[in-house]
């Protein structure tokens, strides 16, 4: 499966789960969780706390090469 085809697919389209291809283009879903956000924000916190205001964003889509 590729993204597009993801994408493309309505059955998919509002699902409260992340949704990630793997690298053998199985679909990989995880619940979506208030507590991991939670969590993840105050992380994000106290590292921009620690230096000294110079964050990075805390989330990123990955696209994976075929091998």
């Amino acid at each position: 499966m590729e993204w597009a085809e993801l994408l493309a697919d309505p059955v998919l389209r509002d699902l409260p789960y992340k949704v990630e291809l793997n690298e053998y283009g199985k679909m990989v879903m995880n619940p979506a969780s208030n507590r991991r956000g939670a969590i993840q924000g105050e992380l994000y916190a106290l590292l921009r706390q620690q230096l000294h205001g110079r964050g990075r964003p805390i989330s990123h889509a990955l696209a994976r090469r075929q091998r």
